[in-house]
C-alpha cells in the first residue's frame, strides 16, 4: 500500500468515524427529514415538562406552582390551550400555565410594593395591573399569530389529505404522510396520532361506526386545545371517513369553504385597517409636519412680540 492510498483511506476512516459521532449526537428522523429529538418532542408534547436549566428568577418562582390551581380566578384551563399552540410553534418553550401565573401574581405583588414606594396617584395603581397584565398578554399576542397562521394554513392542509384520498390512501394515511409538512396543523395532527391510547383502553382515531355519536381520538383532542378551525376540520375528516364515498370530494368542499372563510376574514381585517392607522397616522407624520411647516412663523411671530 502506498503513502497515497494509506492516506485516501484514513482520510475515508475519519469522514466515516465523524459521520457516526454526528447521527448519534443529531438523529435524523428519515420519514420527516428533520432532526429526531425535535420531532419526538412536537408528537409527545414532552418539552413542556422539562424543567432543567431555568434562569435564577424562575427557578425562584416554582415553589408558587401548586399554589396557583388554588387561586380563585386563575383559568389555568385556558392558558394550557394558548401554550400547547404557541408551543407546537415553537415559542414559550419550558413554560407550564402554573408558571405563567406565578409570574403574574408575583408581577402583581411587586407591583403593590413599588408602589408603595411612589407618591399617592395614578401609578400606584397601575404599576400591579400593569405587571400582572404583561405576561398574559405576551402569551395572548403569541396564541393570535399562531391562531391566524393556523386558519390559513387549514385549506391547503384539507386539500392535501383530498388528494391523498384521490389516490386511494385513508384519511389515517394521509394524516401520517402529512407529518412530513412540519406546519404547526401538521405538528398538532401528529402529536394527536402519536398519543393515540392503544391495548385495553385504545380509542380509534376516527371513529366510523354508524349511530355512534361518540367522537374518535382526533376530534377529542381538538375539542380539548379549542380551536374552533381545527374543531370543524377534524368533525369534517371524522364525517367524511364514516362516509367513506367520495371522500376526496368532500374534503375538497371543505378545503374551499376554509379558503373563502379565511379570505373573507382578510378582506374584514384589511377594510378596518384604516381605522386603526389612522391615529398613529395622524400622531406619528400629520402633527410633526404641520409643526414643522408653521415653526417658522411662530418664530417670527414671537420676533414681532418682542
Amino acid at each position: 500500500m502506498t503513502i497515497d492510498q494509506f492516506q485516501i483511506l484514513a482520510a475515508g476512516a475519519c469522514v466515516l468515524f465523524a459521520g457516526v459521532i454526528l447521527a448519534q449526537l443529531f438523529p435524523i428522523d428519515w420519514s420527516a427529514n428533520r432532526d429526531a429529538r425535535y420531532t419526538q418532542q412536537l408528537l409527545s408534547h414532552a418539552y413542556t415538562t422539562s424543567r432543567d436549566n431555568l434562569p435564577v428568577w424562575r427557578a425562584m418562582l416554582v415553589p408558587l406552582h401548586p399554589l396557583m390551581r388554588r387561586i380563585p380566578g386563575a383559568n389555568l384551563a385556558a392558558t394550557e390551550r394558548q401554550l400547547f399552540w404557541v408551543q407546537l410553534s415553537g415559542g414559550f418553550s419550558n413554560w407550564t400555565a402554573e408558571e405563567i401565573w406565578a409570574v403574574r401574581i408575583t408581577g402583581a405583588l411587586l407591583g403593590v410594593v413599588l408602589g408603595l414606594t411612589q407618591p399617592p396617584g395614578l401609578a400606584q395603581a397601575l404599576l400591579p395591573v400593569i405587571l400582572f397584565l404583561l405576561p398574559g398578554q405576551r402569551l395572548d399576542t403569541a396564541y393570535s399569530k399562531v391562531e391566524r397562521r393556523v386558519r390559513r394554513e387549514i385549506p391547503e392542509y384539507a386539500q392535501a389529505i383530498a388528494l391523498q384520498s384521490s389516490l386511494g390512501k385513508s384519511i389515517t394515511e394521509g394524516l401520517t404522510r402529512m407529518n412530513e409538512a412540519d406546519t404547526t396543523l401538521s405538528r398538532f395532527f401528529g402529536y394527536a396520532l402519536a398519543t393515540r391510547p392503544t391495548g385495553p383502553a385504545a380509542v380509534p382515531l376516527l371513529n366510523i361506526t354508524p349511530n355512534d355519536a361518540a367522537p374518535g381520538w382526533l376530534l377529542q383532542q381538538a375539542q380539548r386545545f379549542g380551536l374552533k378551525e381545527v374543531i370543524g376540520l377534524a368533525a369534517r375528516l371524522e364525517k367524511a371517513a364514516r362516509r367513506g364515498v367520495e371522500v376526496d370530494v368532500l374534503l375538497g368542499d371543505v378545503a374551499d369553504l376554509a379558503a373563502s372563510d379565511y379570505n373573507a376574514e382578510v378582506a374584514t381585517r384589511a377594510q378596518q385597517l384604516d381605522g386603526k392607522l389612522s391615529v398613529p397616522l395622524m400622531l406619528g407624520i400629520f402633527l410633526p409636519y404641520v409643526a414643522f411647516m408653521i415653526a417658522p412663523f411662530m418664530q417670527n411671530f414671537g420676533e414681532l412680540l418682542k
